[in-house]
């Protein structure tokens, strides 16, 4: 169980550091990629979703573990769908530049 929780807080930051560095990265970079970044994301947060799920199910009462782990899936999923909205934005933000720098032939 304390495996589990590692791992969810590991997964967590190593999303929020992938997403900065991203972001760290040129915007026009950041507007190629941030379709196959929200990819693995989704991927993650389904994979940490079912080992929650498995989680609860082996355990007939639900732990202040489980409960922990399950907070820190929300909270996961939350600043998920903060990035997913800023991705959103800033592809929408750099769609007139990929424009401009397809007609020069850049």
């Amino acid at each position: 169980m304390v495996y589990v929780l590692i791992i969810s807080g590991a997964l967590s930051l190593i999303i929020i550091a992938a997403g900065f560095t991203v972001l760290g990265r040129n915007a026009i970079a950041f507007s190629r990629t941030s379709r196959e970044f929200l990819r693995r994301i989704d991927s993650m947060v389904t994979r940490i979703t079912r080992m929650v799920d498995v989680i609860q199910r082996r355990s007939v009462v639900v732990t202040e573990k489980a409960q922990l782990l399950q907070w820190r899936l929300h909270l996961l999923t939350f600043t998920i769908n903060k990035l997913r909205i800023l991705v959103v934005a800033m592809d929408t933000a750099l769609k007139p530049i990929n424009r401009a720098r397809n007609y020069i032939g850049l």
